[in-house]
């Protein structure tokens, strides 16, 4: 048996969006509550980001929702993110939660987590761009033994930028920042760099 890098990088993701989101949280609502939502928009996000994947891809959507084969790969990012906090709003409304104040505590843990999920994408050696003429990139690509060192890294740009929103946004969540605006600041930068990885495909 061999060790499954990318899959490690998953069960982390998955182990820090939770206990991010309950050091978030915990002051504001109880732990059954941080957990079954949590535990919930993760699994929504798993379904969801395969559906999505499926729908831009034009593939089975009886293969996209096989949730034992999620590792390999056929996962869309946005896909995730709209099932995720879609989860959160209605689990909120649903329980009489404050929909604001969730959202924007979650929102820095799930760019955290986000990080380490983009790095399963990293290793397995899947979601990076066109080939690529820069010599920092092929460079970059083999200290890091990624297995297409020809191509645009993309997933180390989403990565670098995933932490940058967890660091920016982590203490506006506890500025004077309306509850909510958080969310709509991360979904803005988030489809800006998608329009320029785009590019780069």
């Amino acid at each position: 048996m061999t060790l499954n890098l990318p899959n490690i990088w998953i069960s982390v993701g998955n182990a820090v969006f939770l206990l991010a989101v309950y050091l978030y949280l915990r002051k504001n609502i109880s732990t059954e509550h941080i957990l079954g939502s949590s535990l919930l928009a993760m699994f929504t996000a798993l379904i969801s980001g395969r559906l999505f994947y499926a729908f831009l891809n034009q593939t089975s959507y009886f293969t996209a929702v096989n949730i034992f084969k999620s590792h390999a790969g056929g996962h869309s990012v946005l896909g995730a993110i709209i099932g995720a906090f879609f989860v959160f709003f209605l689990y909120s409304e649903f329980f009489k939660l404050p929909v604001g104040l969730i959202v924007s505590r979650v929102v820095p843990a799930w760019c955290l987590a986000q990080a380490f999920w983009r790095m399963n994408c990293l290793f397995a050696g899947c979601c990076f761009g066109r080939q690529g003429e820069s010599y920092l990139f092929k460079r970059l690509s083999s200290l890091l033994g990624l297995r297409n060192p020809e191509l645009i890294p993309l997933p180390i740009f989403e990565i670098l930028l995933m932490f940058v929103l967890f660091l920016s946004l982590g203490p506006l969540r506890s500025a004077k920042v309306k509850d909510g605006h958080v969310f709509w600041i991360f979904i803005f930068v988030y489809l800006i760099y998608r329009l320029i990885a785009w590019q780069m495909l």
